[in-house]
């Protein structure tokens, strides 16, 4: 059986460690419960690692058939999937240095050694 239409709606329990909210403000109005914090993981875990080394083998495809700027970009790929993995910003340095763009090598070979200075 159904409630009657003028019934209140059931009580909200609050979270384990939670004062409950004062009566007179309205359900919509209480702040809602703090959201879990996930860790950041970007860049390493597994997927994103393969993930990262396939860009860094198309970039080495690319490189191996003197397309440098396709080649960099693709080991830019490589960095941005798997920010922590080092050999894709010392990749894309040298395929920046065939370009001739030493400044923006000098900076992706800081960032690497950053990561990895062996």
């Amino acid at each position: 059986m159904p409630p009657p239409p003028n019934a209140a709606p059931p009580a909200v329990q609050p979270p384990p460690g939670q004062a409950a909210p004062p009566a007179n403000v309205p359900r919509f109005a209480q702040p809602a419960p703090p959201a879990e914090k996930k860790p950041n993981l970007r860049g390493t875990n597994p997927e994103a690692v393969e993930l990262g080394r396939r860009f860094i083998a198309f970039g080495d495809a690319r490189f191996g058939t003197q397309e440098y700027a396709d080649a960099s970009q693709r080991y830019r790929k490589a960095t941005e999937a798997a920010p922590r993995l080092a050999e894709g910003y010392f990749r894309q340095g040298y395929a920046l240095i065939a370009l001739g763009r030493y400044d923006a090598a000098a900076r992706v070979f800081k960032r690497g050694l950053g990561i990895d200075p062996d």
